[in-house]
């Protein structure tokens, strides 16, 4: 029998995942998902029963298909442990609805700020629960875990291996990957060779972000309510994914939603993944419901990539903005398709 560990390619839910594999004794399983639609085929998909499930950083929704599959392990008596920071998407259906499956989900409590991450609620559910290897490095665990909640770009050698893990984590090895968010037991060991050409590659995008970062300051004001731009005019941006320098750039300029065009119909966007807000991949299919796109990710997080040819770029970058736009003049939208009249003769 063996357990089963999922975490989002988010450094925070890495460092969770991290600190759950160290605990574990038995043969484990570890993935990273981009989205819940990934977590929950991995779940359909599985060939093997499991033990335990452990979720770090995948926010649940009220799906039918996450329903099927969670109805499935509570029939097998498979324990299934939900970890999740963004405690705003968890509505009452959702939460009542794993609360019928057994789920045991743990979310931020307000009277202990250490569980404001994925990680913090992840140490804090091993201390409650009386880990022995937990409660023997409690201290420097609290401290690996604050250094890695307060660091935005850079910092220390382990944080930013994880973050190269995390860019990387689909050409990456799993082995790798399992090694590199375990350091937060020990964050001062050496470093592999591997890992030290991991470490090199961050390095080096930390630099050309650094500088592509000073120039949009230059460039754009602070504390706008939407910053855009096109990242295909950056040299410095070739081979960074799309989610780091948006994320990176909003936090500079304190805005509170970012878009960027990639290349030609390929669009990301996001806002502060902790706080509630629109939804993007609702706002943006409801402004470009009539055209070929696939848009996909968390309601804080949206890409954008048209599947035909045409060359609505255009009209991308401005459904952002008008969604904004009605959200804060409460404007109703109009309906997308006009309503039937009832003396139609059929």
């Amino acid at each position: 029998m063996a357990d089963l560990v999922i975490a989002d390619s988010d450094r925070d839910a890495l460092v969770a995942a991290g600190l759950v594999l160290s605990t574990l004794e038995d043969t484990v399983t570890f993935r990273v998902v981009a989205s819940l639609q990934d977590a929950t085929r991995l779940l359909h998909d599985a060939r093997r029963s499991y033990v335990r499930v452990y979720v770090c950083g995948v926010s649940a929704a009220d799906s039918g298909s996450l329903r099927s599959v969670l109805t499935v392990l509570q029939a097998r008596g498979t324990r299934v442990l939900w970890f999740d920071s963004h405690d705003f998407l968890w509505t009452t259906e959702v939460r009542t609805q794993l609360d019928q499956l057994d789920v045991q989900y743990r979310l931020p409590e307000p009277h202990r700020p250490e569980t404001e991450r994925t990680s913090g609620i992840v140490l804090a559910h091993l201390l409650d629960s009386g880990d022995p290897a937990a409660m023997g490095r409690e201290r420097d665990l609290r401290g690996a875990v604050s250094q890695a909640r307060g660091t935005e770009l850079g910092g220390p050698d382990w944080i930013a291996l994880v973050d190269a893990v995390e860019h990387d984590h689909r050409l990456v090895a799993n082995r790798a990957i399992r090694a590199a968010i375990q350091r937060v037991w020990d964050p001062g060991c050496a470093l592999s060779s591997q890992e030290g050409r991991l470490l090199s590659l961050q390095r080096s995008r930390e630099a050309r972000l650094n500088r592509f970062l000073e120039r949009l300051s230059g460039e754009q004001e602070y504390g706008q309510e939407l910053l855009r731009f096109d990242a295909e005019a950056h040299r410095e941006l070739r081979y960074i994914r799309p989610r780091v320098y948006l994320e990176a750039a909003r936090r500079r300029l304190g805005a509170e939603h970012a878009m960027a065009r990639v290349e030609r119909g390929w669009f990301h966007a996001g806002r502060d993944p902790h706080r509630p807000g629109l939804d993007l991949p609702v706002a943006l299919m409801d402004k470009l419901f009539d055209l070929d796109v696939a848009i996909h990710g968390y309601p804080y997080r949206a890409t954008v990539q048209v599947q035909g040819g045409a060359d609505v770029d255009q009209r991308i970058w401005k459904a952002l903005e008008i969604a904004l736009e009605e959200e804060r003049s409460g404007r109703r939208r109009s309906a997308a398709f006009p309503e039937l009249e009832d003396n139609i003769d059929w």
